[in-house]
């Protein structure tokens, strides 16, 4: 939206100068002016706003990241007040819209670096195992690339999160020699127990989307509430979480009940007397 309202703003102020060499009389003229001054203001502030939306949210998604650039786990808490930081900064910005997702980012933010907390009993495990330390840290950083190629959807950015993946992948090698690919798998099997937030709210939106275009503006909060509850507690089917949850990947808490009965247990909490009522 601000990218593109930059553009708008460039766009016109090229338009008012454009303008300028037609003007004939001196009326015209200062009017011109003025219009062509005054769409140089509007386009400087608008290129001035979606550079620092830019560089604020590069900076807070950063903080998402589980590994430094040494492949060392980062401090959970550290990362929580530097996003809080960074949020504060872009409300200061003014922007009415970008105010209203700040707040929804900070109602989810007590559990959404819960994923640091799974990581750090992973990478725990991880260490005590007989691996080289630098091996590890490369492996970790290897690994964190390669999820961002995954997430990534420009063809730039696949190809610059791949090429790092591999630079890491070569300084793990020199370290494991003929130990590499069995190191390498476990680590990253290890790894993949671990999952952000920000992948499973995509993953929401993947299964929502369809359906939300399929039934334009008809859906309700409370059918929109009751599909994010059914994914986020049911069970995989296939692959490597077959027979788990993505709330038990990401706190980490089996669950011991099946979605539907999740559900029964929310509904009679809120309504003791809800399911007499019905029978």
């Amino acid at each position: 939206i601000l990218e593109a309202a930059a553009y708008k703003a460039i766009q016109k102020e090229f338009d008012c100068y454009k303008k300028l060499d037609s003007a004939r009389s001196d009326e015209v003229i200062d009017k011109r002016i003025d219009g062509y001054e005054e769409a140089v203001k509007i386009a400087d502030e608008a290129i001035k706003l979606y550079e620092s939306f830019h560089f604020l949210y590069v900076t807070i998604i950063n903080e998402l990241k589980l590994f430094d650039g040494n492949g060392n786990l980062r401090d959970r808490k550290e990362a929580e007040e530097n996003i809080e930081a960074g949020l504060s900064l872009v409300e200061e910005l003014g922007h009415t819209k970008i105010t209203k997702v700040v707040n929804k980012v900070r109602r989810t933010m007590p559990g959404l670096l819960n994923y640091f907390d799974v990581a750090k009993t992973v990478v725990g495990n991880l260490s005590n195992l007989p691996i080289n330390q630098e091996a590890l840290q490369a492996l970790c950083l290897a690994w964190q690339w390669k999820k961002g190629l995954i997430k990534s959807k420009k063809t730039k950015g696949r190809k610059y999160c791949g090429m790092n993946e591999r630079d890491y992948l070569e300084i793990a090698l020199a370290y494991l020699q003929e130990d590499y690919d069995v190191v390498k798998e476990q680590v990253y099997q290890e790894l993949d127990q671990i999952v952000q937030s920000s992948a499973l709210v995509e993953c929401i939106n993947s299964i929502i989307r369809p359906y939300l275009n399929g039934s334009k503006n008809h859906i309700t909060q409370e059918t929109l509430n009751l599909i994010m509850f059914y994914h986020n507690h049911r069970r995989y089917k296939d692959g490597k979480r077959k027979g788990r949850t993505p709330m038990e990947i990401l706190t980490g808490k089996k669950q011991k009940k099946d979605w539907i009965e999740l559900l029964f247990d929310v509904v009679e909490e809120k309504d003791p007397y809800f399911f007499a009522s019905t029978q």
